[in-house]
């Protein structure tokens, strides 16, 4: 038995000793081969364009833009009115809780109804896939930022926010990160040109630096049946910040610590706001609650709950498009005497300008919430039937 291969002595006929001559010829083909044959075909680089972030990072970001964003995509088209530039919106949890029951919905039915959109992958592995393909926008990955993250890892990622001084610098910082992505920086200078001209033509009907007794108002959730949801907003917070001011009134909190969660019914006496607007709770509900029997509001009648949701958003109503309306809206309850009553044409124009959607007066009834608030002082004026009303001398 032999072990291993066996000797190869010949090929064919021919002893291998005879076929030595033959190897510098084949080595010489064998050269000349690879010089005339064609380079290797690899696949064409995928194109990007570099945007600084928010963090002063620069990403290469793969083109075509497409954005895989969080919470449903409503502040991504806030920002940029650019659905052909949605990737992925979310998971199907997002579409039903943070866009469904928005007016994005209505804006955008191709981006609600699209399934497409509503299968975001939360894990890295999945992730990978969309290489050189998408771009993240601010991730999140076990709850904390993961920019850096998906950097190391090869995938592109754009931080929208880092630690903005005021609501507003984080907002122009959004929209130009996105404009630049997009390659529509002007489009973004004059969405926020739009939003600066809208407060200073509050500011120059309201004329706030001529106030003198500014009202103390009181932004606040409670619930009769969990005390845990017992709250009230501090000025500092995210939502508020620059409101107050923008609208002629003083934070009913000053003086008080502890804004934020888990307050007690004694403190929220003891700042008795002359104005208190709810976060989502029932006016009737608030105003029978025994608890608050002793607010000055409460006896005055000046309770009203926010403005509905306007878009799928973590912070609705505090966005580019719909920030300055609010604070409008908080004046003209505050201030009734300084501001005409237009807010309803101002939504509407807003919409159509902004959008090319006509809001129906329903709509901005819901928008108002009108049937939640028309017992409450002064709020006749939001009705789509108050100037003819006034004129007959039958408004409140």
């Amino acid at each position: 038995m032999t072990h291993g291969f066996s000797r190869i002595t010949s090929i064919g006929h021919v002893p291998i000793n005879q076929l030595f001559w033959i190897v510098p010829f084949v080595f010489l083909g064998l050269m000349a081969s690879s010089v005339l044959r064609s380079s290797p075909i690899f696949p064409e680089a995928v194109s990007s364009r570099n945007v600084i972030d928010a963090a002063g990072v620069e990403v290469a970001v793969p083109l075509p833009f497409q954005a895989i964003v969080r919470f449903g995509g409503g502040p991504f088209l806030e920002t940029t009115h650019a659905p052909e530039a949605l990737l992925k919106a979310g998971s199907p949890k997002d579409r039903t809780f943070w866009f469904a029951g928005g007016i994005m919905s209505r804006l955008y039915p191709d981006v609600l109804n699209n399934d497409a959109l509503w299968d975001c992958p939360s894990d890295l592995e999945s992730l990978l896939a969309y290489y050189d393909a998408a771009t993240y926008l601010s991730p999140y990955l076990d709850g904390k930022a993961a920019e850096g993250t998906m950097r190391r890892i090869g995938l592109s990622a754009l931080a929208l926010g880092q630690h903005p001084k005021s609501k507003d610098e984080g907002i122009f910082t959004a929209t130009r990160i996105e404009a630049m992505a997009l390659a529509q920086p002007k489009r973004g200078e004059s969405f926020i040109a739009n939003y600066k001209q809208a407060y200073a033509d509050l500011n120059q009907e309201l004329k706030p630096e001529t106030l003198i007794d500014l009202p103390r108002v009181l932004g606040m959730g409670a619930s009769k049946r969990n005390w845990d949801r017992l709250f009230a907003f501090g000025e500092k917070q995210t939502q508020y910040d620059g409101q107050y001011q923008r609208a002629g009134v003083m934070n009913a909190t000053d003086g008080y610590e502890n804004t934020g969660r888990e307050q007690d019914a004694e403190r929220i006496l003891a700042m008795n706001p002359d104005f208190i607007f709810l976060a989502s709770e029932s006016v009737s509900d608030f105003r029978h609650d025994p608890r608050w029997q002793g607010l000055k509001a409460i006896k005055d009648s000046r309770v009203y709950v926010d403005l509905r949701e306007l878009q799928g958003s973590m912070e609705p109503l505090y966005g580019l498009d719909f920030r300055p309306l609010w604070a409008r809206w908080l004046a003209a309850i505050t201030h009734p005497e300084r501001l005409q009553p237009k807010l309803r044409g101002l939504l509407r124009d807003h919409f159509m300008e902004a959008y090319g959607y006509r809001l129906s007066e329903d709509e901005i009834d819901d928008l108002l919430r009108i049937d939640e608030n028309k017992h409450s002082v002064g709020y006749a004026r939001f009705t789509k039937d108050y100037l003819k009303s006034d004129a007959l001398g039958l408004s409140q």
